[in-house]
Order: C-alpha cells, then structure tokens, then sequence
C-alpha cells in the first residue's frame, strides 16, 4: 500500500517557488529473513513469520530568483524514517532507520561575464536496532 501527497507553488512574477511532498510505503509480507550463526558462520535462510515494513518519506524546496531572476538562491530537504523488522537466530528483531538532508544553493550569473554555483549538502543516517546489544552481551 502506498500514498502520496504533493503541493508546489509558483509565482514567476515575484520569482518564488516551493514544493512539499510526502510519500507513505506500507509492505506485508509472508515470510521474514532470518541469520543464524552457527560457530564462526553465518547461515541465512527465511521463516515463515509475518512481516511488515513501513516507510514515510518526507522532501521540500524553495527558491527564491534575485536580480531580474539572473540568480537563484534555494534549499532542498529531504527526510524518511522506516520501521522493519528482521531475525537473528530465530528471534524477531524490530530496527527502525531514519535519514535526512539538507542542500543549499546559489546558482546564476553575476555579471554578463561571470557565473557562479554553489552548492552545500549536510545529511545523516542513524540505525537503531531494538535490544540486540543486551541479548548478545547479557552482562553489560
């Protein structure tokens, strides 16, 4: 199951423009990867376990034209967080991940001559899966 939302506005006259969307992916499954670890190997195989993953994906921008829109400044961003499940020895282990990004920019001429681009981007990504380190290392 999937579902979308957009919304973009446009005004050349004042050289504004935005945009915002999001996008929801549910998916089901009927069978589940499964690890096992058996003494120094690492054996992968599938149970038969229900499985659902779900997925919000988030991303926007503005830009704003300067200068008889000869230079455009803006910023995109983008954003998803997704909840899954996997196993690990027989056992159901729920992790969740979520990402995000920023990019920035200039763009356009300064004179009839000269132009110039630039462009930053920041992002990061943080995995977190549920209880693994306290099921492998009971004492900490």
């Amino acid at each position: 199951m999937a579902a979308t939302f957009s919304y973009r506005y446009r005004n050349p006259l004042k050289s504004l423009f935005f945009n915002l969307s999001a996008i929801y992916n549910h998916n089901k499954s009927s069978i589940m990867s499964n690890q096992l670890f058996i003494g120094n190997f690492i054996v992968s195989t599938y149970a038969d376990r229900l499985n659902n993953s779900y997925t919000w994906y988030f991303k926007g921008g503005f830009s704003k034209g300067l200068g008889h829109s000869k230079m455009v400044v803006g910023c995109d961003i983008d954003a998803s967080v997704s909840f899954a499940s996997s196993m690990s020895d027989n056992e159901v282990v729920p992790y969740r991940q979520i990402a995000a990004g920023v990019k920035p920019y200039f763009k356009g001429s300064i004179t009839r001559w000269l132009s110039a681009n630039y462009e930053a981007s920041y992002g990061f990504s943080k995995l977190k899966i549920d209880d693994i380190f306290k099921r492998y290392n009971p004492n900490s």
